[in-house]
């Protein structure tokens, strides 16, 4: 017994050497999945575009209510949320939100837009609880 049991601290010790030697890391494979981020508007972002520009794929976006006198243009997987579609207002003189990538927009009163949401692409995008005026 004694035998089997130095034999195999010698056989750990070289490998634990031979690995140091040769440099053999052990890391995660590339393309990983980021974690997916809750991102606020006007908490982390003043305007919902600038929020949309910072996020990445997979990411969600809440609107706090008020009322943001922009166009919107989503060109990246997300899901953009207003924190009530009665008090949280997207009112552009354009196409108010145009989608460009299958996104995800609920919860907001748009205004005075030509279009309301364009999609620009050939997507699935899913709008829901919104008033449209």
């Amino acid at each position: 017994m004694e035998k089997k049991g130095k034999f195999f601290n010698l056989f750990l010790a070289i490998l634990i050497a031979v690995t140091a030697i040769i440099g053999v890391s052990f890391s995660l494979p590339q393309g990983e999945a980021q974690a997916q981020s809750i991102i606020y508007v006007p908490d982390d972002y003043p305007l919902i575009q600038a929020a949309v520009d910072a996020a990445n794929t997979g990411d969600t976006i809440i609107v706090r209510a008020g009322t943001y006198k922009e166009n919107v243009n989503v060109n990246k997987s997300i899901t953009l949320q207003g924190e009530d579609r009665n008090t949280t207002i997207i009112d552009a003189e354009l196409a108010t939100v145009r989608m460009s990538a299958s996104s995800t927009i609920t919860g907001f009163t748009i205004k005075n837009g030509t279009y309301g949401v364009e999609c620009t692409n050939p997507i699935t995008p899913f709008i829901d609880d919104n008033i449209f005026t």
